[in-house]
C-alpha cells in the first residue's frame, strides 16, 4: 500500500495575470473619461446658461430706455457754451449710458486748446457729468503772427484781426516778441526761456502797482521784447522809448523810473523838452539813460 500522494502543479502563467490587468485599467480609464465628460458637459451647460443669461441681460440694459441719458450736466466752463461743449464731448441726449465711454469723452474735449482737462462721471442710471478745465489766456505772443497764448505756454489760436488785438490788449494781456519768429497752430506749445520770462517779469509788474505820470506802468507799456532771458525791453506807447529791465529788485527799480520820470517831465521848457530814448535799470547799482537827439529849427 502507498502511503503517498503525487500532486500535479499548474505552471505559473504570466499572460493571463497581465490580461487580468489590463482589463481593470481599462474599465478604470472608461469610468474616468466617461466621468470626465459628464462633468464637462455640466459645466457647458452651466456656463451656457449664465452666458445665455448674461447676453440677454446686456441687450436689455443697452436697450432698456431706463438707462437712457436724460441729463448732461457742464461744470467749469467760462468760454464755451453748454451746447458747444455737448457737441464736442460727442455725448447726446437719449444715447444710452452704457454706451459711452468716458475715455472717448475726455479725448475730444482735450482736443481743443482751450480745455487743459476735464473730469467725466457717469451718475447711475440717466445722468452724465462734466466738468472741464479751461486755459486762460495770459499773453499776446508776437512772432510770425500774432496769438493767443495760455499761461502754460499752450497756442489757443491766432489773432487775425486787429480789432480782437485790441480787445486783448484792453483786457490787460501783454504783446510779447518772440526773438526766433516760428509759426504756431492751435494747439502747439510754445518752447521759449525768454517768453516765459516775459511773462513773469508782466506779472511782478502788476504785482508792484506802480503809477508812472498817472497811469499804472503795465498800461503805459506797449510791447515787451527779450533780449536774452533776463534783459528785457518794454517799449512804451506814449514817447517810443522803452525801459530796459530784469526780473531782480523790481519794486526797487520801479521808484527808480518814477524818480527818473518826473525829472525828465520838469526838466526843459515847452519847446526844448528832453525826451529819452531808453532808460537801463537792468544794473543793480546805476542806472542808464539815453536820451533822444535834439532837432532844432534852422534859424
Amino acid at each position: 500500500m502507498k502511503n503517498s500522494m503525487a500532486v500535479k502543479i499548474k505552471p505559473y502563467n504570466e499572460s493571463y495575470i497581465g490580461n487580468v490587468l489590463l482589463r481593470k485599467r481599462k474599465i478604470r480609464y472608461i469610468k474616468s473619461a466617461l466621468f470626465s465628460a459628464i462633468k464637462l458637459t455640466f459645466f457647458f451647460m452651466v456656463f451656457s446658461a449664465i452666458g445665455l443669461g448674461g447676453y440677454k441681460g446686456y441687450r436689455y440694459v443697452v436697450s432698456s430706455p431706463y438707462f437712457n441719458i436724460s441729463d448732461i450736466a457742464i461744470e467749469g466752463n467760462i468760454n464755451f457754451k453748454r451746447d458747444d461743449l455737448i457737441s464736442l464731448c460727442g455725448v447726446r441726449i437719449g444715447q444710452n449710458i452704457f454706451s459711452v465711454t468716458t475715455e472717448d469723452v475726455y479725448t475730444r474735449l482735450t482736443s481743443n486748446p482751450w480745455i487743459k482737462n476735464a473730469t467725466i462721471k457717469k451718475e447711475m442710471p440717466d445722468r452724465l457729468h462734466i466738468k472741464i478745465n479751461e486755459r486762460n489766456p495770459a499773453a499776446l505772443l508776437m512772432s510770425q503772427g500774432i496769438y493767443l497764448m495760455s499761461g502754460d505756454g499752450v497756442v489757443l489760436m491766432e489773432v487775425s484781426h486787429d480789432s480782437d488785438l485790441h480787445v486783448f490788449i484792453e483786457k490787460g494781456l501783454p504783446v510779447i516778441v518772440e526773438q526766433l519768429s516760428f509759426q504756431y497752430k492751435a494747439g502747439e506749445r510754445v518752447n521759449s526761456e525768454e517768453v516765459f520770462g516775459g511773462m513773469d517779469l508782466w506779472k511782478r509788474i502788476r504785482e508792484v502797482k506802480s503809477i508812472v505820470e498817472g497811469k499804472s506802468l503795465e498800461a503805459k507799456i506797449s510791447r515787451i521784447e527779450p533780449m536774452n532771458s533776463y534783459r528785457y525791453k518794454l517799449y512804451l506807447k506814449d514817447t517810443g522809448g522803452y525801459i530796459v529791465l530784469d526780473n531782480e529788485d523790481i519794486f526797487k527799480k520801479v521808484q527808480y523810473l518814477q524818480t527818473i520820470m518826473n525829472i525828465l517831465k520838469n526838466r526843459g521848457d515847452g519847446s526844448n523838452q528832453r525826451e529819452f530814448d531808453y532808460i537801463d535799470l537792468s544794473y543793480r547799482d546805476k542806472v542808464i539813460v539815453k536820451y533822444k537827439e535834439i532837432v532844432r529849427p534852422n534859424a
